[in-house]
């Protein structure tokens, strides 16, 4: 029996009461004592029914409560588990949030270092590309110096022939050189390798072709006065 029922029966109930007081009574009759007792049993046994239901509907209500309060308690329980669930998620959140920005900052770290290496390779580079540019150059100077000393060298070489040549003073040595007693350089001659060719030594060369000690370099297509060959 729901609970508006069971109102509905206790308002039922309570005005039959009222009636039943408030009607007159019929002075000295039997019938009137017998449906009064009938209907005061009548009464007692709907009062009954209704106590009856009216403990069904506290049991009913206690269940309910019991079931209103289990369900709260879940709710509880699940707002707690959600709650930390969420914690939990956060507290993960942030930690990675922290640990990328330390990787960033790391990198953005190492990068810098490895442009301020990268700017010395270059300044570095630049150094050494202009050092070596100044010593090809150098070494151009020295190249065109020492050519310009050689032929300083035969210049200075054919002068002194010419002056001991006209004086008449030296060695005797052919005054003009022929096929039978000169050589003419060739590419890849040496001092060493001429004298050997023509059974002399280059001290004997150097001697006839007027060479200072210390200068071994001849040049390609000058012709060497050799010594005469033995009959």
């Amino acid at each position: 029996m729901h609970l508006s029922h069971f109102l509905a029966a206790c308002w039922l109930l309570l005005c039959s009461l009222y009636t039943l007081e408030a009607a007159p009574q019929p002075y000295n009759t039997r019938n009137c004592e017998n449906e009064n007792a009938a209907g005061l049993r009548n009464m007692r046994t709907t009062l009954e029914e209704l106590r009856h239901s009216l403990n069904n509907q506290e049991t009913e209500f206690r269940g309910f409560e019991e079931k209103l309060a289990n369900m709260e308690s879940m709710i509880d329980t699940m707002r707690d588990q959600l709650g930390e669930t969420s914690r939990a998620h956060k507290e993960q959140i942030k930690g990675n949030a922290q640990s990328l920005e330390s990787k960033i900052a790391a990198l953005e770290t190492s990068s810098k270092g490895i442009i301020a290496d990268l700017k010395q390779l270059k300044a570095h580079a630049n150094e050494s590309a202009a050092s070596l540019a100044q010593l090809m150059q150098k070494c151009t100077e020295l190249g065109k110096a020492s050519a310009r000393q050689d032929q300083d060298i035969d210049n200075l070489q054919a002068a002194l022939r010419s002056i001991v040549e006209a004086l008449g003073v030296g060695k005797e040595s052919p005054k003009t050189a022929t096929s039978e007693n000169s050589y003419r350089v060739k590419s890849g001659d040496t001092l060493e390798k001429i004298a050997h060719l023509h059974g002399t030594t280059v001290r004997v060369l150097k001697e006839l072709n007027n060479i200072p000690d210390g200068k071994d370099k001849i040049v390609v297509g000058k012709q060497l006065l050799m010594p005469e060959k033995k009959k």
